[in-house]
């Protein structure tokens, strides 16, 4: 059980220490019941956070307060999964704004900026590759 009180211990000191990990450190969020959505958005809501979050039965959701062009662009990321090309190649960002906007969500470590190349993937795309074992 997940009420109003748990969700702020456990999300809230989880989220903001995650601002302490290495800078490849993630936080996904799986397995929530519709009914955990309500209190964990409360806790992002108000210590002015965001996380990527998969319910049961449904796929990733971006919670907690931030820009429309942040959700939207997180939304676009999360759409295509992992794009190769750089942002603008791909056609992701097409202005100076949605730029600061991906780099601002890269920042939040809400969606994976490559290290060996110019893509961005979502979370879920990037927990996917690593919940699957290689071929051998």
């Amino acid at each position: 059980i997940l009420d109003y009180s748990c969700a702020d211990e456990v999300v809230a000191r989880l989220v903001l220490a995650s601002r302490d990990f290495p800078r490849s450190a993630w936080l996904l969020f799986r397995g929530l019941h519709a009914h955990h959505v309500d209190p964990v958005e409360a806790v992002l809501d108000r210590h002015g956070i965001r996380a990527v979050v998969e319910t049961a039965g449904s796929g990733p959701r971006l919670l907690g307060p931030g820009p429309t062009l942040e959700a939207q662009l997180w939304a676009r990321v999360e759409r295509v999964g992992r794009m190769k090309g750089t942002p603008e190649d791909s056609g992701l960002v097409t202005s100076a704004e949605e730029r600061e906007g991906l780099d601002s969500l890269v920042t939040h470590r809400l969606v994976f900026r490559h290290p060996m190349g110019a893509g961005v993937s979502s979370l879920s795309a990037l927990s996917r590759t690593l919940a699957t074992p290689p071929e051998p």
